[in-house]
This record gives structure tokens, C-alpha cells and sequence, in this order.
């Protein structure tokens, strides 16, 4: 999965398709001690289906990569990521004592359990406009009986 993701980010930024090597793999519940920093890896998808945050708790520092940027931007959700999972782990973000936020894009913001809280509603109102497009393309194909008796009314006697 993790190799089908930056094959399509190859494509679209025009890049080489090169083998990707993993050194090392982390999982949920691992801890890089690093030191004066000691970093817990959470399992975070939704941007993606590998997605993953680092945070030490000592320090309050939210390393959250895609999955939360400054000011509640959403890293959007690709092609493995969900909206179902992303929600969920803002969910698991928000429950955290974190005082920076350090995301893959952008500035560091100071203000994390805001970034989170905006991100979320974010989230919830993508879900709810997504669920209102379903249905709305799913009316649309309850129409057709009613289009096919409009054309049948349309219709020159032979």
C-alpha cells in the first residue's frame, strides 16, 4: 500500500519511479528514544492508510506529518486514506496534552488543541457534504422512471 501511495505522488509530480527501501518499520505503541526526546509512534491514517504521528508526551510535541497542519488545514485523504479514519484520529489527537504542533507542511503552530478541534469540524462538515452528494447523485437515478414518463408524454402517436 505504502508503495502505491508515492507511486501515484511520483506520477503526479512527474517523478522517477524508484524502489523504496525501508530501514525501519513503525508501528503503533513503538518508542524512538532519541535522547533528549523520547517520541511515541501512533497510528494515525486517514491522509493515507500509513500515516503515523509522533509525540512525546514529556514535552507536549505532536509531530502529525499530514494529518493535522496549523490553523486545522486537512492534508486532504488519498487514494488508501478515509474520511471515516481520519476523523477518527483527530479523535485520537485531540485527547492529547500536546503544546506544539510540528506537521509536514508549514509553520509550527502553538496552538494545537485548536488546530485539532478546526480540523474536525473540517472533517465532519467534508462527511456530510460528501454524504449529501451520494444522495443527491443517488436522486438522480431515482429520476429516470419519472424522465422515461416524460419522454413517453413527448411521444408522437405513430
Amino acid at each position: 500500500m505504502l508503495r502505491d501511495d508515492f507511486s501515484m505522488l511520483r506520477k503526479m509530480f512527474n517523478e522517477p519511479n524508484v524502489p523504496i527501501d525501508i530501514d525501519i518499520w513503525l508501528e503503533e505503541g513503538n518508542l524512538i528514544d532519541l535522547g533528549n526526546f523520547r517520541l511515541n509512534v501512533m497510528y494515525t491514517p486517514g491522509h493515507t492508510s500509513a500515516c503515523i504521528t509522533l509525540f512525546d508526551p514529556d514535552k507536549g510535541l505532536l509531530f502529525a506529518s499530514d494529518t493535522l497542519m496549523p490553523g486545522g488545514v486537512m492534508g486532504g485523504v488519498f487514494g488508501s486514506g478515509s474520511i471515516a479514519d481520519y476523523i477518527q484520529s483527530l479523535e485520537r489527537l485531540k485527547g492529547l496534552n500536546s503544546k506544539i504542533l510540528l506537521s509536514g507542511h508549514g509553520r509550527l503552530s502553538d496552538t494545537p488543541q485548536d488546530d485539532v478541534r478546526i480540523a474536525l469540524q473540517r472533517s465532519h462538515a467534508l462527511l456530510e457534504d460528501t454524504a449529501q452528494l451520494f444522495d443527491a447523485l443517488d436522486a438522480r437515478a431515482n429520476f429516470e422512471p419519472i424522465m422515461q414518463s416524460v419522454r413517453d408524454l413527448n411521444k408522437l402517436d405513430d
